[in-house]
This record gives C-alpha cells, sequence and structure tokens, in this order.
C-alpha cells in the first residue's frame, strides 16, 4: 500500500515539473532573435495557451482565498 502511495506521488510530481518545462521551452525556443516587446508579449501568450490545461469546477470548489483578492 505505502509503495503504490508513493509511487503515484512520484509520478504526479514528475507529471507537475514537466508542464512548467514545457512552458519554459516553448517560450526559450521561439524567443530567438525577437527584438520587440510586442512580440516578445506574443510568444509568451502563445506558449501559455499551448501548455495550458482545463480545470473541472468541481476541482475549484474546495479552494478558498486567503489574503487577496480586494
Amino acid at each position: 500500500m505505502r509503495k503504490t502511495v508513493f509511487l503515484a506521488a512520484a509520478a504526479l510530481a514528475c507529471a507537475d515539473s514537466a508542464l512548467a518545462n514545457a512552458f519554459d521551452d516553448c517560450v526559450l525556443d521561439k524567443m530567438a532573435g525577437v527584438t520587440s516587446d510586442a512580440a516578445a508579449k506574443a510568444i509568451e501568450e502563445a506558449c501559455l495557451r499551448k501548455s495550458s490545461v482545463v480545470i473541472d469546477e468541481g476541482d475549484l470548489s474546495g479552494l478558498r482565498i486567503v489574503g487577496g483578492g480586494g
């Protein structure tokens, strides 16, 4: 049982870091030679869209905002 929980946690940790690296890699790959702020912003937004994931509303229902929001 403990081995299964450990393997599941390790798999989730790897998946999370892989998503972050996909965004970073996209930005670094596409930014080569960019000379304007507008182009850099467009690349950043495109890479963010490419590496984003959809979160179900049910997954968000248990979250609460702490110390922010105005």
